[in-house]
C-alpha cells in the first residue's frame, strides 16, 4: 500500500533522526481475514467480491490531546519538512492494468501551520464548543477540524519518531546506520474500517447524538468505539485524489454505511480520524539473501 523503504529513508534525510518519542497510541489488533464485500456495478447494482486483508492494528478516534502533541510540534518546528505518500495513476498497459507510482509530497511546517486544523471548526456548529480544541477538559474527545491531507501528514509525523540512527564501528571505520520501521502508521483503507465497523457491539449505548469522549460510547467485540457515531472518520479511497469519510456523527443519525467524498483539503466540525498500521510479524530462521 505503501513504499515504506524509500519513505523511511526520505523521513530520516528531512529530519534530525534521533530518540525522541512521544506519547504512544493505544492499538489493537484485528487478524487476518477473507471477506465477501459489495462493489457497485453501475449505477444502481452490486456485485460480491471476495477480498483479502493483511493482518493489522487499529487505534480508537485520535483525540485532541493526541492531535495537539502534533500540532505543538509543527509549531516548535519551523524548519522541519513532512512528507506523505501520494499515488500517481498512469494509463492502462496491454494487458489492461494500470501502472501506479507511488511518490511523495513535501510541505514545510511555515506551509503546513495554517492548515494543520481548524481550532473553532466544531464551535461554529455548536457554540457550547468554545475552545474546545485547546480547553484540557476536552483532552479525550475526538479531534475535529482536521482535513484528511492533514491526518495523513501526522500519520508520518508519528512514524518518524520510530526512525533511529546508530554508529557502527571504530575510528575511520565509523559510520551511521539507518533503521526505520516496517510499517508506517496511515489512515485506515475503507475496506479495513468498513470490516471493523461490522463486527458486533459488546456495549451499547443509547444514540442522543451528542458528543462523546473517545472511550465512552458504544464497543465492539475488540473495544473499538464510535464506529457508529460521534464523528465520521477520514478513511483512504481507491482513487487518492479524492477524500471518504465514513460513519455516521453527532449530527445524523448512527449508520456506519455513511459515506461522503469531500475535499482532502477541507475539514469540519463532525470528522476525525483514526489510524492504523500493517502487522508485519518477526520472521525466524529466514535464509539470507545471497
Amino acid at each position: 500500500m505503501r513504499n515504506i523503504s524509500i519513505l523511511s529513508g526520505l523521513l530520516c534525510l528531512l529530519f534530525a533522526c534521533n530518540n525522541e518519542k512521544t506519547q504512544p497510541i493505544e492499538m489493537v489488533a484485528v487478524p487476518s481475514l477473507e471477506l465477501l464485500s459489495d462493489k457497485s456495478v453501475g449505477k444502481d447494482s452490486l456485485q460480491k467480491i471476495q477480498i483479502s486483508l493483511e493482518s493489522f492494528y487499529i487505534s480508537n478516534e485520535i483525540t485532541n490531546k493526541e492531535y495537539r502533541e502534533f500540532t505543538d510540534w509543527v509549531k516548535n518546528n519551523p524548519d522541519q519538512i513532512l512528507a506523505r505518500t501520494k499515488e500517481i495513476k498512469g494509463s492502462k498497459n496491454e494487458f489492461g492494468k494500470t501502472k501506479v507510482w507511488t511518490v511523495p509530497v513535501f510541505i514545510g511546517m511555515d506551509e503546513l501551520l495554517p492548515k494543520v486544523i481548524d481550532s473553532s471548526a466544531l464551535y461554529k456548529l455548536d457554540k457550547r464548543y468554545k475552545n474546545y480544541f485547546t480547553d484540557e477538559k476536552y483532552n479525550d474527545y475526538p479531534v475535529v477540524g482536521v482535513s484528511r491531507n492533514s491526518a495523513e501528514y501526522f500519520c508520518f509525523w508519528k512514524t518518524h519518531f520510530e526512525i533511529v540512527t546508530e554508529k557502527v564501528g571504530h575510528g575511520k571505520s565509523k559510520f551511521i546506520i539507518t533503521k526505520g520501521p516496517e510499517t508506517l502508521f496511515r489512515l485506515p483503507a475503507e475496506i479495513e474500517w468498513e470490516y471493523v465497523a461490522k463486527q458486533p457491539l459488546k456495549r451499547r449505548l443509547s444514540n442522543d447524538q451528542s458528543l462523546r469522549q473517545v472511550f465512552e460510547g458504544n464497543i465492539n467485540k475488540w473495544g473499538l468505539s464510535h464506529l457508529y457515531d460521534n464523528v465520521s472518520e477520514w478513511v483512504i479511497a481507491p482513487d487518492d485524489s479524492s477524500a471518504i469519510s465514513r460513519g455516521g456523527s453527532w449530527r445524523t443519525k448512527s449508520n456506519i454505511s455513511d459515506r461522503q467524498i469531500i475535499d482532502p483539503d477541507s475539514c469540519n466540525g463532525y470528522t476525525g480520524f483514526r489510524i492504523v498500521r500493517t502487522y508485519k510479524p518477526i520472521e525466524i530462521n529466514k535464509r539470507p539473501d545471497k
